[in-house]
């Protein structure tokens, strides 16, 4: 059920956002992604890293929460339950999340300050290939990714609200921060 909740909001939030310009643009300046076969993949490169659980959830709301979400994926993806869906999550994203914690920050990846996120916000992941050029000028290329990277990133953090409250907090993961192991707090 979780998967599925999970799947309908980043879906939202994908059009929403309308962040499927930015993977066009990232496509267009020659960013090349990880996994493009993904299964069940919305995006060409963004991911939801934020999890959640419904533990939080009142009685009456973890059974709506069950009503809805334990079905199959393909039932939920359009059409009349898609829109149910997509209303009951809402109204519940925030408690989901757990956006209202004490916590001020978390770790979304190695120990590493690049992958501290408010936790407050709902963190998207950008998964790109970063070392994988083909190019005679590889520092200089590496540079110039370096820097789309930080740009996509940056608009997403200062201009991206979801239902202009929740603050949008973005990852940049390459397959050698992949490889690694993640802390969970």
């Amino acid at each position: 059920m979780e998967f599925n909740y999970e799947y309908i909001f980043f879906k939202y939030i994908y059009e929403k956002l309308e962040l499927f310009k930015l993977d066009d643009w990232l496509t267009k300046e020659g960013i090349k992604m990880l996994d493009p076969n993904g299964e069940k993949r919305i995006s060409k490169y963004f991911s939801l890293v934020s999890t959640g659980d419904s533990s939080e959830f009142d009685e009456s709301t973890k059974e709506e929460y069950k009503t809805i979400f334990d079905k199959d994926l393909e039932i939920l993806k359009d059409g009349e339950m898609c829109d149910l869906a997509i209303n009951f999550i809402l109204k519940t994203y925030e408690n989901y999340f757990h956006l209202n914690g004490k916590v001020e920050y978390n770790y979304y990846g190695p120990h590493e300050m690049a992958y501290v996120a408010p936790s407050n916000s709902i963190v998207i992941g950008l998964n790109y290939n970063k070392f994988d050029i083909e190019s005679s000028n590889y520092d200089d290329e590496v540079f110039r990714q370096n820097g789309i990277v930080v740009d996509v990133l940056n608009y997403i953090q200062n201009n991206l609200l979801i239902e202009n409250k929740t603050r949008v907090s973005a990852v940049a993961y390459d397959e050698v921060v992949l490889s690694q192991e993640f802390i969970q707090f």
